[in-house]
């Protein structure tokens, strides 16, 4: 299925935010900024989307007209965006006061995505919507649940995280683990590789934020994204996360290890996804068009070739599913547990000769979670 033209559009305004293009091929009509509005926020790219208005030459004196844009939106998209960059400082904040609490209870800890990825947005970091705050914690589950539980009692714990109720505004999850496949014998390996930086030794302190190296973010932003591929679903916020994260990975010269890092992706069954990540970053972030019976480029900062098939199934979801499947238009309101679990497997199966192994475990491994859950009185 090939882009279409607003679909060119919006990854060019994404482009021209980030630098890596200087201008759009054409300047929009009124009605389509509306709805390049509508996929900046379905995307959850709205703060990022308003950086390239700007370098377009969008201000209020009638720089919004230059680029054919009406007052209303260009004051809508403005004060979007200033809301994204008080929350952003608010969200630093709190990071950092978290993490020192943690530490002042005896505590290492390290934020996860989030405000320690958007450090690396450079300019454009008080631009990154953010969301809650995703903390993993040294020590085993029950003795974090045991400090969960004395700080604010609470039944909303997963397999992977619990809710610590610290900020009236920000949730906190904190993680007993970074993230997890649903194929058994995948994730043992999974895990087996995460007790390597358990110690939090070889992570940063950036901005007073202790964050994962980007030899660690290289896996675990690419699992986290195939999780969710095959989950709720997911936006280009987070493959942009990605893409900036590959950019500071190659930025390390010889400090980065691409070829260890596809080998664990192969363990992990996971050296096809990351293939078809790169078609989609490359399409996205890079411009690069594609002349039919010809590859894309691999580019320095690439981790693997791209693949283009299964590129145009990923961004295809993305597509629909938008920021973690909030505006997925396939999930009706009011749709019962049932149905959800049906239509997502269904979904799945698309990938299935592409990653057999976590589509086939995946209705299984959920089946068990909420059985799981319920024997212990948790939900979430």
């Amino acid at each position: 299925m090939e882009e279409s033209s607003l679909d060119i559009l919006f990854y060019e305004l994404i482009r021209v935010a980030i630098d890596a293009q200087g201008c759009l091929s054409r300047l929009p009509e009124v009605g389509e900024w509306g709805k390049l509005y509508k996929k900046a926020k379905k995307q959850s790219l709205v703060g990022v989307c308003f950086a390239a208005l700007q370098k377009l030459g969008a201000d209020m004196d009638d720089g919004f007209d230059r680029i054919g844009m009406n007052e209303m939106l260009y004051l809508k998209w403005m004060g979007m965006a200033a809301k994204i960059q008080q929350k952003n400082e608010i969200v630093n904040r709190q990071c950092r006061a978290l993490q020192k609490r943690l530490s002042a209870d005896g505590l290492r800890s390290v934020i996860l995505k989030g405000q320690g990825v958007g450090q690396l947005y450079g300019s454009l970091m008080g631009l990154r919507q953010s969301g809650d705050i995703d903390v993993w914690v040294s020590g085993s589950r029950d003795e974090t649940m045991a400090y969960v539980q004395k700080v604010s009692p609470t039944n909303e714990v997963t397999r992977l995280h619990t809710q610590l109720k610290v900020f009236e505004e920000t949730e906190v999850e904190i993680h007993f683990m970074p993230t997890y496949m649903r194929c058994p014998w995948l994730n043992a390996s999974l895990q087996k590789w995460f007790k390597k930086y358990e110690d939090f030794d070889s992570f940063r302190i950036k901005d007073g934020i202790r964050v994962p190296s980007l030899e660690f973010n290289v896996v675990f932003l690419l699992l986290h994204i195939f999780r969710h591929l095959l989950g709720e679903g997911i936006g280009l916020r987070q493959v942009m996360d990605y893409y900036f994260v590959l950019q500071e990975y190659e930025g390390m010269g010889g400090g980065c290890d691409k070829a260890e890092t596809m080998k664990l992706l192969e363990h992990l069954r996971l050296h096809r996804f990351a293939s078809g990540l790169m078609w989609v970053l490359a399409i996205v972030f890079d411009g690069q068009s594609q002349v039919k019976g010809n590859r894309l480029e691999v580019k320095e900062w690439m981790i693997c070739e791209p693949d283009e098939k299964l590129g145009r199934l990923i961004l295809r979801e993305i597509e629909l599913s938008g920021n973690f499947g909030l505006h997925d238009e396939r999930s009706k309101e009011g749709e019962s547990a049932l149905k959800r679990f049906y239509r997502t497997n269904a979904t799945n199966l698309r990938f299935m000769r592409y990653f057999p192994e976590e589509v086939l475990c995946t209705p299984f491994y959920r089946a068990w979670h909420k059985c799981w859950q319920l024997r212990h009185g948790y939900r979430g």
